[in-house]
């Protein structure tokens, strides 16, 4: 007898329950916050058996921060010649994003989380690489500032 090879990511049942797990740890989250996220309410919310979800994320602070990074769009590249107008674009980008977007409205929860540095500090850690891989959004901030 042979083992079961491993599910691929690509494969269209796996594609189906990871979207159903991210879906309701996003409900959870914008429901009651990170302090009431935790694997078995997810699993029970979604529909997907714990042991399956444990084996796409370790924790409730991991699964956290994946549902929350599918959601983030790349800040738009905005050269308009004029800083004082890319500025303003920006930030009607930001603005629209914070007011309109599931990003926006879980955005609060993340940041709490982020503050009362919930799960021993791992969705801080969890959020820092968040934040080194979006450094290409810092980058491009910059290269506002330096050109003002």
């Amino acid at each position: 007898m042979t083992a079961a090879a491993p599910a691929r990511r690509d494969d269209p049942r796996v594609v189906r329950t990871r979207a159903a797990v991210l879906a309701a740890t996003r409900e959870v989250l914008t429901e009651s916050g990170f302090p009431a996220l935790c694997i078995d309410g997810v699993a029970k919310r979604s529909g997907v058996a714990r042991t399956t979800i444990y084996r796409h994320w370790p924790s409730a602070a991991a699964l956290a921060h994946e549902a929350f990074r599918d959601l983030a769009e790349p800040a738009p590249d905005i050269d308009t010649g004029s800083i004082r107008d890319d500025l303003l674009a920006h930030l009607r980008w930001l603005r629209t994003a914070l007011e309109d977007s599931e990003w926006g409205r879980l955005l609060p929860h993340v940041a709490r989380a982020y503050a009362y540095g919930f799960a021993q500090n791992e969705l801080a850690q969890q959020l820092q690489l968040v934040m080194d891989a979006e450094g290409s959004d810092v980058r491009a901030s910059r290269e506002l500032e330096t050109r003002a």
